[in-house]
């Protein structure tokens, strides 16, 4: 399968929109084991008027293909972060323009007019390990309130009345559709996205639910005047993520506008379409290999979609969701109480070694290098923020957050670019504060070093920003997610 075909199936399940992907022309020369590819339109691809657009693929390594830009300034490339090449099968590269946050928000598709090399398609294209953001749904058996009572979401009939919550009161409104998917967690890619959140009887109130009530992760809750996502509001308590289920059925039902609709008594959201309706098994069209039943990548669609504030602010969601674990507390639950650490614990290794800081000061850690390094890992504690911050809508693996990077050798100075491809492996997308550079790493990032004389090399490393770690504790393995 080609990315051209590739690009266009995601098109069809609405992974990608029609409207952010761009074809643009481009020809390209082999030389050893990197291809140069110039753009011969004349279109700017992320606003450097100033150069004219090239681009590197380095086509030895299958599964990291690295992008550098070209400038006509200095004739020289160099690393960049802002676009990436996401998928090359030989004749087309996939870029993607990253949106700052892990995801991108442009894609450009550059076709090969000149030589053909032979290249094997990333993980993109070919294993489905790129997961699109499919909806937000009810686990089968759910109860929705209708005309003629509480009725399982599954036996819900396409014009039946459902009951919607409005600022007048409650209205009802017909079923358009019920869409279903059944979800394999066992052989998904990243369980945490679909396995069920359960919301115990009386968590926001009495009879609220009136039972329990199970839906994905992302499926927003009504509550405050304010839709938030079930997963931020997880306290360990009265609210948990299912953790031993292998598979789910997940119903969703879609109203003629997006509503508030009575699930198991608690006000929840019917399905909004956000150009996902490809997850359905019975949506008639091409179905996504492995939902993840996430809303990043459409997180703008949705927020201008939905019938009530689409809410993932942690200072806004903070709050509720401590009033909701205050109230799991009385209802007998467990108290949820993160132990946490800040110290990072960051060192480097290399094959042979592992390295200690010689110095650290005011985040300011210095390594002496060994003499034969060429190229280090840098390793720390690694957490996704939500493991210590439920209300945080990261999920993320983050290291260390990174300001400059620096090798002094003898009287020599090198800064290495947080945006060079000397940063390999491990690091997630560069961002921006101000005219200023940070970036994260997962907790195992791949550093080269520039060449040098070998011994007394130091590097350098200024930490910006902080996170959160879950503290180990002896005998004790923790969990990623409060689960049941």
């Amino acid at each position: 399968m080609a990315i051209s075909d590739v690009v266009n199936e995601l098109i069809t399940v609405g992974t990608i929109d029609s409207h952010d992907v761009f074809s643009v022309a481009a020809t390209s020369v082999v030389t050893g084991g990197t291809t140069t590819w110039t753009v011969t339109e004349n279109r700017d691809l992320y606003s450097l008027t100033d150069e004219k657009f090239r681009f590197q693929v380095d086509t030895g390594v299958p599964t990291s293909v690295n992008v550098a830009t070209y400038s006509s300034k200095s004739g020289q490339f160099s690393g960049n972060t802002v676009v990436q090449a996401l998928a090359y099968d030989g004749t087309d590269v996939l870029l993607g323009l990253s949106n700052g946050s892990g995801g991108f928000s442009t894609y450009y598709l550059v076709s090969d007019s000149g030589t053909k090399t032979t290249f094997p398609i990333t993980d993109m294209g070919t294993t489905g390990s790129y997961t699109p953001p499919p909806p937000a749904c009810y686990v089968e058996g759910t109860r929705i309130r209708t005309a003629r009572g509480d009725v399982a979401v599954e036996a819900l009939a396409e014009g039946e009345g459902v009951a919607v919550h409005t600022r007048q009161g409650v209205a009802e409104r017909p079923v358009v559709w019920v869409g279903r998917r059944r979800v394999d967690i066992a052989a998904h890619p990243d369980p945490d996205a679909v396995l069920p959140i359960r919301i115990r009887r009386n968590a926001f109130a009495a009879g609220q639910p009136s039972r329990d009530l199970l839906v994905s992760p992302d499926h927003a809750i009504y509550v405050d005047g304010m839709l938030i996502p079930a997963k931020l509001l997880i306290n360990g308590g009265s609210i948990v993520q299912e953790a031993e289920r292998t598979s789910v059925v997940y119903y969703h039902v879609e109203l003629p506008e997006h509503s508030i609709i009575y699930a198991e008594d608690l006000r929840a959201e019917s399905y909004l379409d956000t150009g996902n309706r490809g997850v359905f098994e019975n949506a008639g069209a091409l179905m996504m290999l492995h939902p993840d039943f996430s809303i990043s990548a459409r997180l703008q669609r949705r927020e201008n979609g939905t019938c009530a504030p689409f809410v993932v602010a942690p200072a806004m969601v903070r709050p509720i969701w401590h009033s909701l674990a205050q109230r799991s507390g009385r209802l007998g639950y467990p108290v949820w109480e993160p132990e946490a650490v800040s110290e990072p614990v960051l060192r480097l290794r290399t094959p042979e070694r592992e390295v200690r800081p010689l110095s650290v000061s005011h985040d300011n850690y210095l390594f002496v290098l060994p003499p034969d390094a060429q190229e280090v890992q840098l390793v720390s504690r690694a957490a996704r923020p939500n493991e210590t911050r439920p209300w945080i809508d990261d999920v993320r693996r983050l290291g260390v957050r990174i300001g400059r990077i620096t090798v002094k050798d003898g009287s020599a100075l090198t800064e290495i670019a947080l945006d060079s491809p000397a940063l390999e492996s491990g690091w997630w997308a560069v961002e921006m504060e101000g005219n200023a550079m940070a970036r994260w790493t997962d907790g195992d990032a791949r550093l080269a070093l520039p060449a040098g004389r070998g011994v007394g090399r130091v590097l350098e490393l200024k930490l910006v920003g902080s996170t959160t770690y879950p503290a180990a504790r002896p005998g004790v393995v923790l969990p990623t997610r409060m689960v049941a």
